[in-house]
């Protein structure tokens, strides 16, 4: 499509919709709530930099569930720890064919850590880990203390 065909569909559209149909249409509401691009920063935690690996935290009762993708990785080279409030994962991925020219990749090879901040009123009376099809499921057990009144002198 040639320029001078664009600026016509730009008028028409103007035209029919009485005014800036562009701005209007990525100016709505509804457009802010989309799903970000994974490296894209959240609008909600700007400083929250998404990395290798991809991770969800959830509640469910008294489990916190931790899911990390690690897809092509081997159990044997990651290493995780919790302390705080937050779970720590380093480890390598090793590149499938490293003798290969890369002609395109995407693919995330080498060394990686990341620090997964979790909810703050986590107990830890049980935490368990399991591996399964380049998925690292961590679940923490833990009873929120219950609350307890404070004397006021």
């Amino acid at each position: 499509m040639d320029m001078e065909k664009l600026k016509q569909w730009i008028d028409i559209a103007n035209k029919f919709h009485g005014g800036d149909f562009w701005s209007d249409i990525f100016d709505q509401a509804h457009l802010q709530n989309l799903p970000l691009h994974p490296f894209a920063k959240s609008k909600q935690d700007p400083g929250a930099e998404p990395g290798f690996p991809y991770a969800d935290v959830l509640i469910s009762g008294h489990d916190t569930i931790v899911l990390i993708d690690l897809p092509g990785v081997a159990k044997e080279h990651v290493e995780v720890s919790f302390k705080g409030a937050a779970i720590y994962i380093k480890g390598h991925s090793y590149a499938r064919y490293p003798n290969a020219t890369p002609i395109r990749t995407e693919r995330v090879s080498g060394s990686f850590e990341r620090v997964i901040p979790l909810p703050e009123a986590i107990g830890t009376n049980n935490i368990s880990a399991k591996f399964d099809n380049g998925l690292l499921e961590i679940r923490i057990h833990g009873e929120e203390s219950p609350q307890t009144k404070i004397r006021i002198d």
